[in-house]
């Protein structure tokens, strides 16, 4: 048999094993019923097991990619908004006076404004929730104490006594 005709030999026997043993069967019996030895099984159900995690971090990292390209658009469109807030505004006034004449005056302003600090937040969450995908965050730590104080009895349980 060439190469390839044992690759695929394995690959069948390793679907049939994988589907008795996430069946509740047990690696010996498996073993009885494909005339391989226990270990073999146990090769296989490790080897798919692999193919599994293998298959999952992909699929993991394709969801990343996907949500870190949505961030960065989200960004991107809020640092677009905000440059537009930091515009100069003008104000245009007229003003009519009447006596002898009838007369208008125009004014013009140009006022400077500071920009819309709500697309800051927005361009802030962007980056804080790259960093959270990226898993640049140090992980949380939870005190099981009680205020301060090394809890001493759980459910019950006299720790001291342990």
């Amino acid at each position: 048999m060439p190469a390839n005709a044992d690759q695929v030999a394995i690959d069948e026997r390793r679907q049939r094993v994988i589907q008795e043993y996430t069946a509740g069967k047990t690696m010996h019996a498996i073993a009885r019923d494909e005339s391989v030895s226990v270990s073999t099984i146990s090769r296989d159900v490790a080897a798919v097991r692999e193919q599994w995690r293998e298959d999952m971090n992909h699929r993991l990292e394709i969801w990343k990619d996907r949500e870190l390209d949505r961030i960065d658009r989200v960004e991107m469109l809020a640092t677009a908004s905000f440059e537009r807030s930091l515009a100069e505004a003008l104000t245009m006034t007229t003003e009519r006076t009447t006596g002898d004449k009838t007369s208008d005056k125009a004014k013009v302003e140009k006022k400077h404004t500071t920009g819309d600090a709500k697309f800051l937040r927005i361009m802030l969450d962007c980056v804080s929730e790259r960093c959270r995908i990226l898993g640049l965050y140090a992980p949380k730590q939870t005190d099981f104490t009680s205020g301060g104080a090394a809890i001493k009895v759980v459910a019950g349980i006299d720790l001291e006594r342990l």
